[in-house]
């Protein structure tokens, strides 16, 4: 029997998706405007930061830059608080960034 972490036992799960929910607005940066989102994982709900650039959406979209960082304890870890020279750098040049 494979371990459930196992990455051959992780390939035959099913991961369905869930919609983005709004659940806070932040102070807006000079360039994005900023939410604190959720969304539905494995049955948990999983909280995130979303940055959206100022102006006017492109006629394609915005392109979006899923700002992937692993686990970091709560206890010494900020999702506002952290990169956000990153998250400013990459809303300045027209990217939504999810940050999870």
């Amino acid at each position: 029997m494979l371990s459930p972490l196992a990455i051959d036992a992780m390939r035959q799960r099913d991961y369905p998706g869930s919609d983005l929910a709004i659940e806070r607005t932040l102070a807006a940066g000079s360039n994005y405007r900023q939410y604190v989102a959720s969304y539905q994982s494995d049955g948990l709900k999983i909280n995130s930061l979303l940055t959206v650039p100022n102006g006017p959406k492109p006629p394609t979209g915005w392109p979006v830059i899923v700002f992937n960082h692993g686990y970091i304890s709560p206890t010494v870890y900020r999702t506002t608080e952290r990169y956000v020279a990153y998250v400013d750098a990459f809303a300045r040049n027209g990217y939504i960034v999810f940050k999870p």
